[in-house]
């Protein structure tokens, strides 16, 4: 990690910190979703590519599981192709360009995700990524499901914690066994 990207973090979760501290009551959750669109999902994907290819496996058997009306993936604009867009499945790419100077995402792009109305948010980030952490949070969906690392509770109001210090392939896998 960069002295730049070390920056970013630390301050973006400062400034988040002293933000939520301001805030009264989280929302309640909903399960199963229910709106206006119900089964509309967004799931975020790691920028690491390690990262992403363990996360990438686990689309169709989220898909699969939640059977989503609308199902949205948002990674980033290089690896694209490495995901199979479906009628059902939308794929929202981001570059560096949506990024603010703290690495959080940009309102044009925010709007871009809140417009799919989304019900849930599931990331597969492993660690914090103020991009994503905080995109999860600015869509707009009550319920958002992520796997626990320091900090994540700041963001995601429903932690998967797998049991011992597994690999985050098998971490991922006791994510879409929760599902």
């Amino acid at each position: 990690m960069t002295f730049r990207e070390r920056c970013q973090e630390r301050l973006s979760l400062a400034l988040w910190r002293m933000r939520r501290n301001r805030e009264k009551a989280a929302s309640a959750i909903v399960w199963p979703p229910q709106s206006a669109h119900p089964g509309s999902i967004v799931v975020l994907l790691p920028e690491k590519f390690d990262q992403f290819d363990l996360a990438r496996r686990v689309l169709d058997e989220i898909r699969r599981k939640l059977d989503p009306q609308v199902f949205i993936v948002c990674l980033r604009e290089n690896y694209r192709s490495w995901v199979q867009a479906a009628p059902d499945v939308h794929l929202m790419t981001f570059d560096d360009r949506q990024k603010n100077l703290l690495g959080l995402p940009r309102a044009q792009f925010i709007e871009r995700v809140k417009k799919t109305n989304p019900d849930m948010v599931i990331s597969l980030m492993p660690s914090y990524d103020p991009f994503m952490s905080h995109l999860a949070v600015k869509c707009g969906a009550r319920l958002r499901l992520s796997l626990d690392y320091p900090d994540a509770g700041l963001f995601h109001n429903l932690l998967i914690t797998p049991e011992g210090d597994k690999p985050l392939s098998e971490r991922y896998k006791t994510l879409v066994n929760y599902l």
